[in-house]
């Protein structure tokens, strides 16, 4: 989604607006706004957009157009303004202050450029479908937060909301847990399969299949790890292998000692220590291996013998990995 800025102004640019985008997207600098030297400069911006008229469309798969009106909620009033609406893609769990340390240096400095999506209640509060993370770092920082909304009236219902948070999510790519939340959400509410499920979103089987798995796993393990519930696949996978190694009461014992602990630095030492204490537990008898990274994002499996598996990120392709090998083997060394 384009973006453009200029302080003190509002741009309207005029975008192709096809199914599952969004055109006329406003957006605005913190800098500029303040009146004059006695006024309140976080009012005086929140009283500048709304007099501005910014807005923007999202155009949802059906073809039907949905406007969002610009907002300004200040800085000591987001707390009481605001709150993450029940279509929030986004576990709330997951947001915390060792997740959003790529974003609140920059809120902490500059504020909240990018407005969050919400739905503006009967009682005039907001209450936010895409960018809690931002809410969470305005909250953190002292700092305001722009706001764009739909009204209540306007809205459809859930499942509207959270097909224009697929949309305009633009920041920090929901996990595996945060997918399984929601597909799980509308499996349940709806009676669906995987399958239906997976057509529903226009996502693969696969991937349902793996979110799914992903909120199987108890919360005290994820809090181990760095990024928290925004782990990727792989290490979904090592947790899941290392439940399922555990009778019920030996993860209970696992889930005990897990509270006791501090989220470790690293993932790989979390998976380690984690995969420890499961085999003390089951007796040593289960063989726990675990992934780590060697280059570029390339994620490693060491499984029996000679065997890995490698997982390679967006962007490298296995014909990548095949040339590289076939170089390496033509060196005479």
């Amino acid at each position: 989604m384009a973006r453009n800025e200029l302080n003190g102004d509002f741009l309207k640019k005029k975008a192709a607006n096809t199914p599952g985008t969004g055109s006329h997207i406003a957006s605005f600098n913190l800098t500029g706004a303040n009146d004059g030297p006695n006024s309140d400069p976080e009012a005086s911006l929140a009283a500048a957009v709304i007099t501005s008229g910014a807005f923007r469309v999202l155009r949802l798969k059906d073809g039907r157009n949905v406007t969002l009106t610009s907002a300004y909620v200040p800085a000591d009033k987001v707390g009481k303004l605001t709150y993450i609406h029940e279509a929030n893609v986004r576990s709330q769990s997951s947001v915390t202050a060792e997740t959003v340390t790529d974003l609140i240096g920059s809120v902490s400095s500059g504020g909240v450029i990018m407005e969050v999506l919400a739905v503006r209640d009967e009682n005039g509060r907001y209450a936010i479908f895409d960018g809690q993370r931002r809410r969470f770092c305005a909250l953190l920082a002292g700092k305001g937060l722009p706001v764009a909304y739909i009204k209540a009236s306007d809205a459809s219902g859930i499942a509207e909301l959270r097909e224009l948070s697929r949309i305009a999510n633009i920041t920090l790519p929901n996990s595996l847990y945060d997918k399984g939340q929601h597909y799980a959400r509308v499996k349940n509410d709806e009676g669906l399969d995987q399958a239906a499920v997976a057509a529903a979103f226009g996502v693969t089987v696969p991937e349902v299949h793996y979110a799914l798995q992903a909120i199987e796993i108890p919360l005290p393990l994820y809090q181990l790890l760095p990024e928290g519930t925004g782990t990727g696949r792989p290490t979904v996978l090592a947790l899941r292998k290392i439940t399922k190694s555990l009778s019920e009461p030996q993860l209970d014992e696992l889930l005990l000692w897990a509270k006791d602990q501090q989220p470790y630095s690293k993932r790989s030492i979390a998976l380690a220590e984690i995969g420890a204490e499961a085999q003390a537990l089951s007796g040593g008898s289960a063989e726990i291996t675990q992934p780590f990274e060697l280059i570029s994002g390339i994620e490693v499996r060491e499984e029996k013998g000679n065997v890995i598996k490698l997982t390679l990120p967006e962007g490298i392709s296995r014909q990548t990995i095949c040339d590289l090998l076939a170089t390496l083997s033509s060196d005479p060394q």
